[in-house]
């Protein structure tokens, strides 16, 4: 009997490999988990950039690529706030 192969890998938006099998949320970085679960608690961007010293426009940044990594719809009529949200929780 022969082993499993491996997922084959792909390339991610940010352009490193990532298994082809992981998950949105598998995807994101320690950084940008820690804002999603800040985003998951209520707190705004303001707020975010205040708890962790950065700049707005750094945990804007950081938002936006989580949102792509998990793979959130920009015109799907819902918020992609709250869709990433229920992303988390389901995880």
């Amino acid at each position: 009997m022969r082993a499993a192969r491996p997922s084959t890998p792909k390339w991610s938006a940010n352009c490193s490999l990532v298994p082809f099998s992981s998950t949105p949320l598998s995807r994101l970085s320690p950084r940008e988990t820690e804002l999603l679960r800040y985003i998951a608690q209520g707190y705004i961007n303001t707020a975010i950039a205040e708890r962790l010293h950065v700049s707005l426009s750094t945990v804007e940044k950081h938002i936006h690529s989580l949102m792509d990594k998990l793979e959130l719809p920009r015109d799907s009529g819902y918020s992609r706030r709250v869709l990433a949200i229920l992303r988390y929780l389901d995880d």
